[in-house]
């Protein structure tokens, strides 16, 4: 499953090791957390607990990926990651998987992700429908 580190994805990794649980499935959840580049610190900390639990498998991805920056009235395109860019906010953690021969978009993303899966896959997605229109329209 994809994890993104909020209470949405983490109310549905919360769910599947219930399901897990009562089903006795004993090997590792295999979750992806994909590294936006732009993350709170916060939000790292947390997935940094989150990929010691033993009975999960983390993927930690850093890949260069498309997308629109705003700020201060302004947007600009830029690559995540992009292995062209002077600097980064921060570092690359060492466990991260990169991927320095593609630049991906919020839809090749997936395919990236479901390439490292291995058997049958299932996308799960924690949305708060009632707090946005544009939430509500992705169901």
């Amino acid at each position: 499953m994809s994890f993104s580190g909020g209470k949405d994805s983490l109310t549905v990794l919360n769910l599947v090791k219930q399901v897990y649980e009562v089903d006795g499935i004993n090997k590792p959840i295999d979750v992806f957390f994909f590294d936006e580049e732009f993350v709170p610190s916060s939000t790292l900390r947390f997935i940094d607990e989150i990929r010691k639990d033993p009975k999960l498998n983390l993927t930690y991805a850093c890949l260069q990926m498309e997308s629109e920056l705003a700020y201060c009235g302004r947007i600009d395109t830029i690559i995540q990651w992009g292995k062209n860019r002077e600097r980064w906010t921060r570092q690359i953690p060492d466990y991260a998987v990169t991927d320095w021969d593609n630049i991906y978009d919020v839809y090749t993303v997936m395919n990236y992700i479901a390439s490292r899966m291995k058997g049958k896959i299932a996308n799960l997605t924690g949305i708060r429908a009632q707090e946005s229109p544009t939430r509500r329209s992705m169901i």
